[in-house]
């Protein structure tokens, strides 16, 4: 839907706002922090990169930066 959405806000329809709240409807949180810590008090399951992990409490994620390089080709 965002391609759709960019190009009616390019042709001056902002639909945009609308999109954004049809997400929260679906109650899709979006944002961004350097850490997250998720309660999971009745211990749902647990799956990490799609695989299922022991189930715990309190989960905490943090990002690291620079923590992956990448290389790319000399043109």
């Amino acid at each position: 839907q965002l391609p759709f959405a960019m190009l009616r806000q390019l042709q001056g329809n902002n639909k945009l706002m609308a999109m954004a709240d049809e997400i929260r409807s679906k109650h899709v949180i979006y944002l961004q922090t350097p850490n997250l810590t998720v309660e999971n008090l009745q211990h749902a399951p647990l799956h990490i990169d799609g695989d299922p992990a022991k189930s715990c409490k309190e989960i905490n994620f943090s990002v690291s930066k620079a923590a992956l390089r990448l290389l790319m080709p000399v043109s």
